[in-house]
């Protein structure tokens, strides 16, 4: 509970009182579990990734409406396609390591910081690496994982996300 009452207090003041904020708190009560589940058994599950994206695409619709924002919902689309496509090119690469439900992730998590803007998208992508070095060191050092073993990047992918909004 304490680490769900954190992301919703770091999403609220990442995003503001906007008609947008209950999209990102959907996102935010979503990416707790969609994590743990991901740490656990190095899956993000499809029914929980699609209430992002629909309810996600749902509720900032509505906002965009409310606030006359349509340019941030078409950006967050753009966003949502672009960063999907970017992580199946790399899912795609030999040896690497990216599932389809880390691309079905950065998608959707693409909607969410394109509709905050191309900077938030970027800062979005680029931490979610240097978020997962301590995870992989983590495993390494607790020997449960070696060079070619899979590690979750779905909990770096959210956490690079909800920093985001914030930075």
């Amino acid at each position: 509970m304490p680490l769900a009452a954190a992301t919703t207090a770091v999403t609220v003041a990442g995003v503001g009182s906007t008609w947008a904020l209950p999209a990102f708190l959907l996102l935010a009560a979503l990416a707790v579990p969609l994590a743990l589940v991901d740490l656990r058994v190095l899956r993000l599950p499809d029914p929980l990734v699609g209430i992002a994206v629909g309810g996600g695409t749902a509720l900032l619709a509505i906002a965009a409406v409310a606030d006359q924002a349509a340019p941030a919902l078409g950006r967050g689309l753009l966003a949502a396609a672009l960063c999907g496509v970017g992580y199946l090119t790399l899912a795609l690469l030999p040896r690497s390591q990216l599932g389809f439900g880390d691309v079905k992730l950065g998608a959707a998590l693409g909607l969410y910081l394109g509709w905050l803007g191309w900077q938030t998208v970027a800062v979005g992508v680029l931490l979610a690496p240097l978020v997962n070095l301590p995870v992989v060191i983590g495993f390494l050092v607790a020997g449960h994982a070696g060079r070619r073993t899979p590690v979750p990047y779905g909990p770096a992918m959210l956490v690079a996300a909800i920093a985001a909004t914030v930075l």
